[in-house]
């Protein structure tokens, strides 16, 4: 399957749910968490398929890489507030560990992304630098 668009990769979608996920579950904290954590909850993991849609729309692989690590920068942050959430007592441990372990899944997903858009990216490169027939007669 081709991708076509940033909506089309598994992890964008992935990211995407766990979003929308937990959205859902910070609306759960008490009022006055609205602004503290259950805020950073929300930014922190919008921001993970924000950075793979900015990321999948870069042409150089440098700028890919870097959004790339910062979705899971942000997806780590995440994980920490989903922690710090289940100690203050606003999420049950067992969800919280089914969310952290999510969070493991994208994580690995988004590595295999880079490391296969790298390969993809050098052998396009080592393409390019093979001699065609016109450049051999040329002699370039």
């Amino acid at each position: 399957m081709t991708t076509q668009r940033f909506s089309d990769l598994r992890i964008w979608q992935a990211a995407h749910d766990l979003a929308l996920n937990m959205h859902s579950v910070s609306q759960e904290f008490p009022q006055e968490e609205k602004y503290g954590v259950g805020g950073q909850l929300k930014r922190s993991s919008a921001l993970v398929p924000a950075r793979i849609a900015e990321g999948y729309g870069k042409y150089y692989l440098r700028d890919k890489v870097r959004l790339m690590e910062a979705a899971k920068s942000d997806a780590v942050v995440t994980q920490n507030h989903l922690l710090l959430s289940r100690d203050l007592g606003y999420i049950d441990g067992a969800q919280v560990d089914e969310l952290v372990a999510a969070y493991d899944g994208l994580l690995a997903g988004i590595s295999k992304f880079i490391g296969a858009t790298s390969k993809r990216k050098a052998a396009e490169k080592t393409d390019a630098e093979q001699p065609t027939k016109k450049n051999v007669e040329e002699g370039k």
